[in-house]
């Protein structure tokens, strides 16, 4: 009988082709260029959108968003106001990992989005930033890992307000998680999967810097790092194992940004109103914001500040008021990402919306009485209206840059997706 191989795959999360390349002949990924001389290599084509929940969810399952259900960190419920975040339960369908101890393999998969809470009874798993509190299986593995108890699937919120102390939470971030997965690494596997974030993380900081070959020493430290970890793993690799090195998307710079909603405002198809009463603020960064666990004093007390002021009622309509205030008075005042604060859509008002976190930055949703319960938009008028904004949209970002969904995805979760999708080369398309 022939006997199967292992297989480890190393992933470097948001690392484009190009720039894999090139730091690997600049001598920045030495690990990663010996096995460019001696391996296959090519260009994948990541899922549409290319973003990290759908593609990893690709990935797993082998299917396209239309099947598979996952369109973006956050999807919107049965209201474009309700947005949850995705889990491994919205997966539709078998995936490889259940497929594999189905069959008797034994599977170990370290930070793999979109695998919590586990599908699987038998491996082991320790999850991504989209999991919950209790983030790794089987619970008694923490006594095997005793790292665990310092590990961390997001740094620290203030990433975005210090690029310096940001690099440096995602270093020890990924230097815990090697840790942990340098132990694991020596059990017994036939599928072994290790996720790097912090490619992403540090791309999503100083890419066009990176690609242009003028960033920051620190930045590059965190590719130096990432190789390094991928050089322990080839260097203590079971013989008969096969390697696979990927990534689930790339990075793009752009020089324009279109602000879909606001244009949706000004063509009447779309109309906010105040929430004074928000119990819960319900996006992916408050999510993030609640899962850091930030290590100096100043951060720990200005996360708990902001973290009280987000649940609670009575304080966060006061900081909203005081936002939308001030916004009104001295609109220079107040950064362009903050004016919506305290705004949701307004649900009888509304026919469109590039809902935050939920495509908009590549998809909008036709407000229809069929799909949500506030709907204003009736099967009649559905598809005049979705191929009136499909034409304008295709003027203004180009024909080649606008799909209707039906275009792009097949499968039963088709109706979930968002209804109208765009990727412009030159154009960032914000919902904010």
């Amino acid at each position: 009988m022939k006997k199967h191989r292992k297989v480890f795959i190393f992933a470097l999360d948001g690392m484009p082709l190009v720039l894999a390349r090139k730091l690997a002949n600049e001598g920045v990924m030495p690990n990663l260029s010996k096995l460019f001389k001696r391996s296959w290599w090519g260009n994948l084509e990541s899922s549409f959108p290319p973003l990290t929940a759908p593609a990893w969810a690709s990935f797993a399952t082998g299917k396209n968003p239309g099947s598979h259900g996952i369109f973006n960190f956050l999807q919107p419920k049965d209201d474009l106001n309700d947005l949850d975040v995705v889990s491994s339960l919205d997966i539709r369908g078998e995936t490889f990992y259940e497929t594999l101890e189905a069959k008797g393999k034994k599977g170990i998969y370290i930070n793999l989005p979109c695998s919590y809470p586990p599908r699987i009874k038998k491996g082991i798993l320790i999850s991504s930033f989209l999991a919950g509190r209790d983030f790794f299986y089987p619970k008694d593995l923490i006594k095997e890992v005793p790292q665990l108890a310092k590990y961390k699937v997001v740094p620290d919120f203030v990433i975005g307000l210090n690029i310096e102390k940001g690099l440096e939470d995602i270093s020890t971030i990924e230097k815990n998680r090697f840790s942990c997965g340098q132990k694991l690494f020596q059990k017994d596997w036939d599928c072994f999967f290790y996720l790097v974030s912090g490619t992403d993380w540090a791309m999503h900081l100083s890419f066009d810097k990176l690609i242009e070959g003028d960033s920051d020493p620190k930045v590059k430290k965190i590719f130096e790092k990432a190789d390094s970890y991928l050089g322990w793993f080839l260097d203590n690799l079971p013989d008969d194992a096969v390697v696979l090195v990927m990534s689930d998307h790339g990075f793009c710079t752009n020089r324009k940004i279109f602000y879909i909603n606001a244009w949706l405002k000004k063509k009447k198809w779309l109309d906010f109103k105040p929430n004074w009463s928000k119990t819960r603020a319900r996006s992916l960064t408050e999510e993030l914001i609640a899962k850091a666990k930030p290590e100096g004093f100043k951060e720990k007390t200005f996360r708990k500040i902001i973290l009280f002021f987000l649940y609670s009622p009575f304080f966060y309509s006061l900081l909203v008021g005081l936002f939308r205030g001030t916004s009104l008075v001295f609109p220079s005042l107040v950064p362009d990402h903050l004016l919506n604060m305290g705004l949701e859509i307004n649900p009888k008002k509304t026919k469109a919306y590039a809902s935050l976190g939920s495509g908009g930055w590549f998809g909008l949703f036709i407000n229809d009485k069929k799909r949500f319960k506030n709907g204003i938009v009736g099967s009649k008028d559905y598809f005049k209206l979705r191929q009136k904004i499909y034409r304008e949209l295709c003027e203004i970002l180009g024909k080649d840059s606008v799909w209707q969904k039906e275009e792009i995805y097949q499968g039963k979760a088709i109706e979930e997706c968002p209804d109208i999708l765009y990727n412009s080369k030159d154009i960032f398309v914000s919902s904010g």
